[in-house]
């Protein structure tokens, strides 16, 4: 289940990686607030630094697409405290699952139809 064009050493399109983690630190956030009372700022300082380890890790030749995508998906959920995150490509009219961990972790190899936006 491969995208069309592409092998498992190629570059991940890092727009949709980066609009993820944006939206993990969203959700990391929100979290944060509804748990503990803190303000949105606080904690501000280790997200940023997890994100970037992140993107640097992404960035590595010897990782290939799924091992990148598994990294995203555990990193994710660490991040928002979740008790599952799934990474899915779309591929065409296909949503293809990557990785998945917790308990997302049956996605991992799932395709479905892509919801119109």
């Amino acid at each position: 289940m491969k995208p069309t064009g592409t092998d498992d050493k190629s570059a991940v399109d890092q727009a949709p990686l980066q609009e993820l983690l944006s939206a993990a630190y969203t959700m990391q956030q929100h979290n944060q607030r509804l748990q503990t009372g803190q303000p949105p700022d606080a904690g501000y300082s280790q997200i940023l630094k997890e994100i970037l380890e992140i993107h640097e890790l992404l960035r590595s030749p010897h990782l290939d697409l799924r091992e990148k995508t598994a990294l995203v998906a555990r990193r994710v959920r660490q991040m928002t405290q979740a008790s599952g995150s799934a990474v899915g490509l779309v591929n065409g009219d296909q949503l293809d699952y990557y990785a998945a961990t917790g308990s997302a972790a049956s996605e991992a190899g799932a395709s479905m139809p892509k919801t119109p936006a």
